[in-house]
């Protein structure tokens, strides 16, 4: 795979994730991915995995039907892979940090997803 695919994918959700845009995260995706989130309802051991496209694009529609904002940080795009923190704030104060990696296919498509994430208390 080249690195400007992998740069390509990376801009695509990188403004995708900010705007909030549905259409344009799940079209970042394989139909048969993988997104595995680690947090405190989900432990290492418990983690909540989804899997395909239509589940990925339900998680995200929950995340986007939220009041907050969302952007990008330390980006790193790599040869078929994408990392990066996303800082995320809702109304109240209340923020989330996610730290995500990404998996890429040859033809720049998100084949896999981890997210470990942490709440405000």
């Amino acid at each position: 795979m080249l690195a400007s695919t992998s740069n390509q994918t990376a801009q695509k959700l990188h403004m995708a994730l900010e705007k909030c845009d549905l259409n344009m995260v799940v079209s970042c995706f394989n139909d048969d991915c993988a997104l595995e989130v680690i947090d405190q309802n989900h432990p290492p051991s418990k983690s909540l995995k989804l899997n395909g496209k239509k589940a990925i694009s339900e998680y995200y529609k929950d995340i986007f039907g939220r009041q907050m904002t969302h952007r990008i940080d330390q980006e790193i795009v790599g040869d078929g892979q994408i990392a990066f923190t996303e800082s995320c704030q809702y109304p109240d104060g209340t923020r989330v940090v996610a730290a995500e990696v990404f998996e890429l296919s040859a033809d720049g498509k998100i084949n896999r997803q981890t997210n470990v994430q942490a709440w405000d208390a």
